[in-house]
């Protein structure tokens, strides 16, 4: 099945991707309803979908902020703020429900404390 998602409810959508770096967030919180089945970031789960995403970043950033003038850029963490902003984004990946996010991010903790061991 192919992942689908819509912007259509999120606020000032068209403002917030003129800058291609907040693009490049919003395909990194698309990419990470998958494994969360984070089918609607909504202002009852933000928080939530936000913890999940640090647990998925514990391996390290899936992003890079811009390059410094020297070219060279550092690692950029998904922020709370950033989560929040994308309120009203939907996936074909859940329910969106807090149990369920909170499920699957207690089954990817699970599975690298038993990596870990």
């Amino acid at each position: 099945m192919p992942l689908t998602y819509n912007f259509r409810e999120v606020a000032d959508f068209e403002a917030l991707h003129e800058d291609h770096f907040q693009g490049l967030i919003s395909d990194v919180l698309i990419w990470c309803s998958m494994p969360l089945e984070v089918g609607v970031i909504t202002e009852d789960n933000y928080r939530l979908v936000h913890l999940g995403i640090q647990v998925l970043e514990m391996n390290g950033a899936m992003l890079h902020g811009p390059a410094d003038e020297h070219g060279k850029s550092q690692p950029y963490f998904i922020t709370v703020e950033d989560v929040e902003r994308r309120i009203g984004l939907t996936t074909n990946t859940g329910s969106g429900s807090k149990t369920q996010i909170a499920k699957n991010i207690r089954r990817i903790v699970s599975e690298r404390i038993k990596e870990a061991s």
